[in-house]
């Protein structure tokens, strides 16, 4: 048998388990994975020398551990694909338990003001009219700063204040009807729905008190940081914190389901529509499915301040842009990958991963949204006014600025009425007509600071930040 020529004797050796030749140096086998002693001695190694018969016997038709690795790779895959298939194709969510008596539904604005924006599509939109008259039907103090945005029920007005009393005023005359003092720090405006006010605290309890007389009548423990309002519809409070989304039982305050949210700071009142239900969070836009809870899509949007729904489509606001989301968008198939990807991207390994699907973003290039209000919505426009003053209004149909106005200062949302869109300035509050921003009317305030707008048939309700509430009598029909 002849011999092959190698490198000196010790610089070669065989290796014990699969006898593949290797450089004496190396300390694992490339074959095997084998960890290997130092080489004992030193000798010639006969060209197509067989491994072992031990080592036949131990590993068949040349199972390695290096096969080994690649097939749990492969069933890894496989169980992920499998995974996946499951949770798409065959896997149905359980249903959300629903309240046992479903008359509790937020009304429309009008005669009332039920929610923070209006109703629970958050348009900020009302039939009634406004009369900007120099003269208020009366003032008040409220003896602590305004905290939270207002509501009413046509009766009276609910406001939370910065000493964490909710209190309610009457509309005939701006006195106090009650007081409640919260057992914890108050962040979100009450909801009115029927003769039930709704709170959520800070440290997560929610409270229903009695609308007439501001008696506790159920208080209910949910977890969670609630910096929102809560939704009322079809029997059922929705309430947002950071860590979940819950469903509570309005007449009861049972807590009937909870979906893990997992987000940052939740900014505004969910949104509950025929078939979703609508989260706006600090990082982003969350849409539900309302039968399971299961989330269906989700849009990155940092800065998020407002969203608002015409029942197809979410309209979200921030202070970088505006944009358009079809409620039967859904989420790609590999969106679990999406912080992976974006790492390597990060990295330079990857390309950017694409953004999750919209209908259009408004214009940011040249006139980018600065701190900005939440929005109000039409049939046709989205109305978006920004602190230091520009008033947009967004075409529907493509996001293109409709037009665009210089209003001054805005301390506030803006509110479409049955006269006009009504803007809440620092120094003044202004009508102006939604199909190009001509002023309409304008109405001095005696001083320049925030302040927030509630109108309802008995009037325009002022609210200023230090404390002073105005009601300003409505227009003639």
């Amino acid at each position: 048998m002849s011999l092959v020529q190698r490198p000196p004797p010790a610089a070669v050796r065989t290796c014990p388990t699969c006898g593949r030749a290797i450089a004496a140096r190396q300390r694992r086998c490339r074959e095997c994975l084998l960890a290997l002693a130092p080489p004992a001695g030193t000798g010639w190694v006969r060209a197509g020398d067989a491994p072992p018969a031990a080592a036949r016997r131990r590993f068949g038709i040349r199972w390695t551990r290096w096969r080994i690795v690649q097939l749990v790779l492969v069933l890894a895959v496989a169980a992920f694909a499998g995974r996946w298939a499951y949770d798409h194709y065959i896997y149905e969510p359980p249903k959300l338990a629903l309240a046992a008596e479903a008359s509790a539904q937020a009304g429309a604005p009008g005669v009332a003001w039920p929610a923070a924006d209006g109703d629970s599509l958050a348009q900020r939109r009302t039939p009634a009219r406004v009369a900007l008259s120099e003269t208020p039907a009366w003032t008040r103090e409220l003896g602590a700063p305004v905290r939270t945005d207002a509501t009413s029920d046509g009766e009276r007005v609910y406001v939370g204040l910065g000493d964490d009393r909710i209190v309610a005023l009457r509309m005939v005359d701006g006195e106090q009807a009650w007081a409640y003092r919260s057992p914890n720090t108050l962040w979100s405006p009450p909801a009115v729905v029927g003769d039930t006010v709704y709170l959520t605290l800070r440290r997560g309890d929610v409270v229903a008190l009695d609308a007439a007389t501001g008696v506790e009548r159920w208080s209910v423990h949910t977890g969670g940081s609630f910096f929102a309002a809560p939704a009322v519809a079809d029997g059922v409070l929705v309430v947002a914190a950071d860590e979940l989304i819950a469903g509570v039982e309005a007449a009861s305050g049972r807590v009937l389901w909870e979906v893990p949210l997992d987000e940052t700071r939740v900014v505004r009142s969910p949104l509950i529509l025929a078939e979703h239900i609508v989260v706006a969070s600090g990082a982003g836009v969350l849409v539900h499915d309302r039968a399971t809870g299961v989330r269906t899509y989700r849009f990155p949007q940092s800065g998020n301040v407002g969203i608002t729904s015409d029942g197809t489509r979410v309209y979200s606001v921030s202070a970088n842009f505006a944009v358009a989301v079809d409620l039967q968008a859904r989420l790609p198939w590999w969106e679990g990958l999406r912080g992976v990807w974006t790492q390597l991207w990060i990295w330079g390994f990857a390309s950017l991963p694409p953004r999750p699907e919209s209908d259009w973003i408004g214009p940011t290039r040249g006139a980018p949204f600065r701190a900005v209000h939440a929005p109000a919505l039409d049939a046709e426009r989205l109305y978006i006014a920004d602190e230091p003053g520009t008033v947009r209004a967004l075409r529907l149909a493509d996001g293109t600025e409709a037009w665009r106005v210089e209003a001054g200062r805005q301390a506030g949302a803006p509110t479409l009425t049955g006269s006009g869109l009504l803007l809440a300035g620092r120094d003044a509050l202004s009508l102006r007509a939604t199909a190009d921003g001509a002023e309409l009317a304008r109405l001095p305030q005696p001083t320049a600071e925030q302040r927030r707008v509630l109108v309802i048939e008995r009037g325009v309700v002022v609210l200023d930040q230090s404390g002073r509430v105005a009601l300003y009598a409505a227009a003639a029909p």
